[in-house]
């Protein structure tokens, strides 16, 4: 869940993340995407952008679980790229 201005945002992610890590029915296409992009053969679209932009998240995620679900405000900088 992400709270972003007063509106939450809800993304279902199925099979759950606690099922293990490797989802190869979304992992894939985003390795395939990621080399295309490193290697020249496609055009680059920001997905190291994104890449980033998650393991900031996941690790905003985490040090507001450590803290008992409190609210952690993105660096103000994330937020005006998205």
């Amino acid at each position: 869940m992400l709270t972003r201005r007063g509106r939450q945002e809800r993304w279902p992610c199925p099979p759950a993340m606690s099922d293990g890590s490797a989802h190869p029915d979304w992992f894939d296409p985003v390795v395939d995407h990621f080399l295309g992009a490193v290697t020249g053969s496609t055009r680059p679209d920001g997905n190291l952008a994104e890449a980033s932009l998650c393991t900031m998240l996941e690790s905003l995620a985490r040090e507001s679980s450590r803290r008992g679900g409190s609210a952690i405000r993105l660096p103000a900088t994330t937020t005006a790229a998205w």
